[in-house]
C-alpha cells in the first residue's frame, strides 16, 4: 500500500515535472513570437515614418498639378507638344518653333519653362532626400523652394551672360537662338522626368533606387546633348569662339564634372 502510494507520488511528481517543462517550453515560444511581432511592428512603423519624411502630402499635390498641366497641354495643344519632343533630335523642327511668331506658341514655350522649373525642382528634392544630401541644412518644403530658386537663378544667369555676350559682339540673334535650343533640351527633360517623380516618391526598394539612377542617367544624357548643341554652334557659326568656349566650360562642362564627382562619392 505504501509502495503504491510512493509510486503514485513519484508518478505524480513526474507528471508535474513534465507539465512544468512543457509549460516552460510553451512560455518560451510565446515570448519569442511576441518579440518577433514587436520587432516587426517597429520595423513597419519606421518604414512608414521614413516614407512620410520623404514624401509629405505637398509632394502628391504638386505631382497632381503637374500631371493635370501636362494633360491640359496634351489635349488642347497636342501637335505643339509632339513637335517639341521631336525637335530635340530634329534641328529643322526646333527652328520652326523658334521662328514661329505666334502668341500662342510663345505662351506655350513659357508654360513649358515654368513646368521645367517645378518638375526638375521636385526631382532634385527627391534625389537630395534619397541620398540624404545637405543643402544649407534645409529640409522638407524649404529645401524644395531653395532648389527651385537655384534653378531659376541659374537660368537667369545663363540668359544674362549669353545675351550680354551677343550684345557685345553684335550677334544677339545668334545667341538668342542658341539659348532657345539650350533651354529646349531642359524643357523636354522636365517632361521626361515627370513619371520618375511618382516612382521615386512612392515606390519601394529596390525599385526606388532603380528609378533614381535611371533619372540621373537621363539627366546626364540631357547635359551631354546641351554640350553637343554648344559645340555645334561654335563650329557652325562665325562667333567669338573664346567667349563661347569659356561659357561652355563654366556653365556646361563644369556642372557635368561636379555631378560625376558627386555620383562617384555616392557609389
Amino acid at each position: 500500500m505504501s509502495r503504491k502510494t510512493i509510486l503514485m507520488r513519484v508518478q505524480d511528481s513526474t507528471y508535474v515535472i513534465s507539465d512544468s517543462v512543457i509549460t516552460e517550453k510553451t512560455d518560451t515560444k510565446k515570448v519569442f513570437v511576441e518579440t518577433q511581432l514587436i520587432e516587426s511592428a517597429k520595423t513597419k512603423k519606421a518604414d512608414i515614418e521614413k516614407v512620410n519624411n520623404i514624401t509629405p502630402d505637398w509632394i502628391l499635390y504638386l505631382i497632381i498639378v503637374l500631371l493635370a498641366s501636362l494633360a491640359w497641354i496634351r489635349v488642347f495643344y497636342s501637335s505643339f507638344l509632339t513637335t517639341t519632343l521631336r525637335s530635340v533630335i530634329n534641328y529643322q523642327l526646333s527652328q520652326n518653333i523658334y521662328s514661329d511668331p505666334g502668341i500662342v506658341t510663345k505662351r506655350l514655350r513659357q508654360f513649358l519653362l515654368f513646368f521645367y522649373f517645378f518638375s526638375v525642382g521636385l526631382w532634385l528634392y527627391l534625389v537630395f532626400t534619397y541620398f540624404n544630401l545637405s543643402f544649407f541644412e534645409l529640409s522638407n518644403v524649404s529645401l524644395f523652394f531653395a532648389l527651385l530658386a537655384s534653378i531659376i537663378v541659374l537660368y537667369l544667369l545663363r540668359t544674362i551672360i549669353m545675351r550680354l555676350t551677343g550684345y557685345i559682339f553684335s550677334r544677339q540673334s545668334l545667341y538668342n537662338e542658341y539659348l532657345f535650343h539650350h533651354f529646349l533640351i531642359n524643357k523636354v527633360f522636365g517632361l521626361a522626368v515627370l513619371p520618375f517623380l511618382l516612382a521615386i516618391a512612392y515606390s519601394k526598394e529596390p525599385y526606388t533606387e532603380i528609378m533614381v539612377w535611371t533619372s540621373i542617367g537621363i539627366f546626364i544624357i540631357a547635359l551631354i546633348m546641351r554640350v553637343i548643341v554648344a559645340i555645334s554652334y561654335i563650329f557652325r557659326n562665325v562667333v567669338s569662339k573664346f567667349y563661347l568656349i569659356l561659357y561652355l566650360c563654366t556653365l556646361e562642362i563644369l556642372p557635368v564634372l561636379v555631378i560625376v564627382r558627386v555620383i562617384i562619392s555616392l557609389l
